[in-house]
């Protein structure tokens, strides 16, 4: 997967809000993520347009070297795809 294959956010993961000790998710497909409500990673048009375009989206925390493992294929935060 090339750099311009991929968008991303900066915020830490998706987490689930409904368990008392949030569990962390490293996956999380557009359906749920534009339909759970509960789920605000960032805009849902945003969401759904990268949806559209089969364009996956990463959501991380911005640290030194974050953007780097993001953008060479590294498991870093939450895919949503």
């Amino acid at each position: 997967m090339r750099s311009t294959d991929v968008t991303s956010s900066v915020k830490e993961r998706v987490y689930d809000l409904f368990n008392k000790n949030a569990k962390k998710f490293e996956a999380v497909s557009f359906q749920e993520a534009v339909e759970n409500r509960d789920i605000n990673v960032m805009d849902k048009a945003a969401l759904g347009l990268a949806m559209e375009q089969n364009m996956p989206v990463i959501i991380f925390r911005l640290e030194d070297d974050s953007i780097l493992k993001a953008a060479t294929g590294k498991s870093i935060g939450t895919k949503v795809s």
